[in-house]
């Protein structure tokens, strides 16, 4: 059954690593009109929820990582209109990656608060585009805006 499945490999290249381990990732699928894909709109605020952390930082126990509850929380709010996790890359990648969904480009703040560069490693911040009018409440994490969507 997996058989027909594409096969995705990924390596952690931005950290050494002592020990092997396999990671799963399950797939499904969606209704096209529930995608949020391509939705970002000019005008758009972009925020960062978290902090970018790598290796022992993001396995601290102190460490507050994105959770499906965020995610789930994000999806559900008036005004927030797409997503997109960063990882190694950092969030000037990953927010070039969700402009360029809506034909769009991001234009990001110097003085954001979070290192825009800085690799997220597993995923430990996320990335999301939300109408102007949109302030971050009741979120398990410290969000800042990092730029904006034109």
């Amino acid at each position: 059954m997996l058989g027909s499945l594409p096969l995705v490999v990924s390596t952690e290249k931005n950290m050494p690593t002592a020990m092997t381990a396999l990671g799963v990732t399950v797939t499904g699928s969606c209704p096209k009109g529930a995608l949020r894909l391509g939705q970002a709109r000019p005008g758009d605020l972009l925020w960062c929820a978290g902090v970018p952390r790598v290796g022992a930082e993001a396995l601290a126990a102190d460490a507050v990582l994105p959770s499906p509850e965020l995610v789930t929380m994000l999806f559900q709010t008036p005004g927030v209109h797409a997503m997109i996790p960063v990882g190694s890359r950092g969030v000037a990648a990953e927010a070039e990656v969700l402009a360029a969904e809506s034909g769009l480009s991001a234009a990001l703040r110097p003085d954001a608060g979070v290192d825009l560069y800085r690799s997220a490693g597993p995923s430990s911040c996320l990335l999301f585009a939300a109408a102007r009018e949109y302030a971050p409440r009741g979120l398990p994490l410290p969000a800042l805006p990092v730029g904006e969507l034109r």
